[in-house]
């Protein structure tokens, strides 16, 4: 059993979600719940847990609500949805000071991600806007594209606009306004 989940946590840390799940500027309570049982989001199949690890996720929804609701887990803001969020690293020390969830592969995955995390690092606020165009910039390279070399769009076809939108689904004014946004800053360029 203890091979099992030595294979799991190797995995774990290679796997590139991971790392990409822990590079975002926060999480929502349902990603925060679903992460730190084992379960990849959006994903065909989740990871079957090793049976050693199976007795930690039990308490994971309820443990991580009540922190929420007492303050132990600060929210930093909210998303578009108005849905609160949560610094991945605030989870995770949450989660393991409550001995639930996988918090040990994800605190050891946060070096391989170039996030750290102290006790006296302030929580940093996400303004809505900011999680738009981060969920925006992020869904550009996960499409294999550089933002700052943005094909054009050819007459009569989708372009990498259309892409975007359909993998952030985002509500069409929201979108588009993000998308300005990055495009005055020259965070998205088209060639």
């Amino acid at each position: 059993m203890a091979g099992d989940s030595k294979d799991y946590a190797l995995n774990f840390l290679t796997d590139e979600a991971t790392l990409e799940w822990l590079k975002k500027p926060c999480w929502s309570m349902t990603e925060a719940v679903l992460l730190l049982q084992g379960m990849e989001i959006k994903a065909k199949n989740t990871k079957k847990l090793p049976p050693d690890l199976e007795n930690f996720v039990g308490g994971v929804p309820d443990y991580l609500e009540r922190a929420s609701v007492t303050g132990e887990l600060p929210s930093v803001g909210r998303d578009n949805q108005g849905v609160a969020v949560y610094r991945p690293v605030d989870v995770i020390q949450t989660a393991k000071a409550g001995n639930v969830g996988i918090w040990r592969y994800w605190e050891s995955a946060l070096p391989y991600a170039g996030v750290t995390y102290g006790q006296d690092e302030p929580v940093k606020a996400v303004s809505i806007s900011d999680a738009q165009e981060d969920a925006i910039l992020t869904a550009i390279r996960k499409l294999k594209f550089d933002p700052e070399r943005l094909p054009k769009q050819e007459t009569g076809k989708r372009g990498v606009k259309a892409e975007v939108r359909k993998e952030v689904n985002m509500v069409g004014a929201r979108f588009d306004k993000a998308w300005q946004r990055l495009r005055d800053s020259k965070r998205i360029k088209e060639d």
